[in-house]
């Protein structure tokens, strides 16, 4: 399977939980925020972190044999500042969660975005199909 498509649908996936977490937020309603993230709890905790390793650990170390990898660090980069916002929103605490989520939904929209549009692509044109090649467990 190539690994860009892979990662983008698992992009896909993960963007209907975002939509429903951003719903709750521009309603300004605690209550269903607080359904949207346990609805999410899955897919922004563990689905999150093994999707995050994929790419580190795995996808951008090829991806930088063509491309700077200053340019790879800022994706990882972004990847702790998504962990440790997502950690943050899921720790117990009593006050309001709209500006962590907000903050979470701005951090992950971002990234995908620059992945999708930047990134992806620039991995497809300069990578032979061998390369991009990946067999998930």
């Amino acid at each position: 399977m190539n690994a860009i498509t892979m990662l983008i649908t698992e992009h896909e996936n993960l963007q209907a939980f975002l939509d429903r977490i951003d719903q709750a937020c521009r309603q300004r309603e605690e209550h269903a925020l607080g359904v949207a993230l346990a609805d999410a709890r899955g897919a922004l905790g563990p689905e999150l972190d093994r999707h995050i390793l994929l790419e580190d650990a795995n996808v951008f170390p090829r991806i930088a044999r063509h491309l700077s990898p200053d340019m790879l660090q800022a994706f990882s980069d972004d990847h702790v500042a998504i962990q440790a916002t997502r950690d943050r929103l899921y720790a117990p605490f009593n006050g309001p969660r709209r500006p962590l989520a907000e903050t979470l939904l701005d951090l992950l929209r971002n990234h995908l975005a620059k992945e999708e549009n930047m990134l992806f692509p620039a991995a497809q044109e300069l990578m032979t199909p061998e390369e991009l090649e990946w067999e998930p467990e």
